[in-house]
């Protein structure tokens, strides 16, 4: 099949999260801008907790149950490492990366385009991007790239395979494609 969008050809803008996967969650308070993550279920609260602690970046989160999102924010180990956004919007305007780590392609079409202005695209912003984890239809992920363009934002598809354990782990395996 050919690529939905164009591929790469030289590494991603995007802010590197990598290098610092080797810090542990005993590491000082992060001083890098906050991640934004939307969506907490199985497989993105591991994702999230992995980025409080394996990579020491502070979170502004969002999920459909709040409950979701306060557990996180509990298990925390460091003192306000983890904000909850009112709205997807509020995460994206927030924050210049984003993940979204959604269960459905109805849960991702709520959460970037039925909210109105409290959806994930209209708070975009020239300069953020945004990178879906979830696992969408080719036509739904065109959608929502075109949205976060228009607001002149990058946007990654990035679906993973794995499950749980996995993400637990941090191994899981991203298959992304995307603006140059």
């Amino acid at each position: 099949l050919p690529p939905l969008l164009p591929r790469p050809r030289r590494a991603s803008r995007l802010p590197a999260v990598a290098p610092a996967l080797a810090m542990s969650s005993s590491a000082p308070p992060s001083t890098q801008a906050p991640v934004g993550f939307i969506g907490l279920g199985i497989m993105g609260a591991p994702m999230a907790r992995n980025l409080l602690a394996k990579a020491n970046h502070n979170l502004v989160v969002w999920n459909r149950d709040v409950g979701k999102a306060k557990a996180l924010q509990d298990a925390a180990q460091r003192e306000g490492s983890v904000e909850i956004a009112e709205s997807p919007a509020d995460v994206t305007r927030r924050c210049k990366l984003t993940y979204v780590m959604l269960s459905t392609p109805a849960a991702v079409k709520a959460v970037c385009f039925d909210m109105g202005a409290a959806s994930a695209l209209a708070g975009l912003q020239a300069g953020h991007a945004l990178v879906d984890c979830s696992t969408i239809e080719p036509a739904d992920a065109a959608a929502v790239a075109a949205g976060a363009r228009a607001a002149g934002a990058r946007y990654l598809e990035a679906p993973v395979s794995g499950s749980k354990g996995p993400a637990e782990n941090g191994q899981l395996i991203f298959l992304c494609g995307g603006d140059e």
